[in-house]
């Protein structure tokens, strides 16, 4: 929508790689990885890259970049090899039916848990994960003003405050 023109300003989890995107960080959050519920790991409080360092990894056809979907595959994994790929998928809804059906893991920023609940699925901190950075996100093309005050709003109801890099 942003490339159509027919937004001004999206909300994305970073990193979006040499886009043309502009970007101000509003809030960081932690990784998680969603599991099938009858998964090996599925019962544990939470989990490390390399309890996960053989899973197969799952991801929808929406990421930006090579460098976002090594970023979102948790790729490399500790000791440098590479994160084993699952299939690509159309959505995220497409990319999570799959998990369900035990054909891989995938890593998401954790507040997703609570909106896609999907079929049961377990979802799981990764302590040693490098965290998401939620972003607003914009072209040139978009009113500087508007979104320089989009972005102080949404720290102010965030409670982010502090400074946050703006790329």
């Amino acid at each position: 929508m942003l490339d159509a023109g027919r937004a001004d300003a999206s909300f994305m989890w970073l990193p979006l790689g040499e886009v043309g995107l502009h970007h101000a960080v509003v809030r960081r959050d932690r990784r998680a990885v969603a599991l099938p519920p009858r998964h090996r790991l599925a019962g544990r409080a939470t989990l490390t890259l390399a309890d996960l360092a053989d899973e197969p990894v799952v991801r929808p056809a929406v990421l930006t970049s090579a460098e976002a979907e090594r970023f979102w595959l948790a790729d490399p994994r500790p000791g440098g090899r590479p994160a084993p790929r699952g299939p690509v998928l159309p959505c995220v809804e497409d990319a999570l039916l799959e998990v369900a059906r035990g054909r891989g893991v995938w890593f998401a920023p954790q507040p997703l848990s609570a909106v896609i609940p999907l079929g049961g699925l377990r979802w799981v901190e990764v302590e040693d994960a490098e965290p998401f950075d939620l972003a607003v996100v914009w072209t040139d093309r978009a009113p500087q003003a508007l979104v320089g005050r989009l972005v102080a709003e949404v720290r102010s109801v965030l409670g982010e405050g502090r400074r946050v890099r703006v790329a």
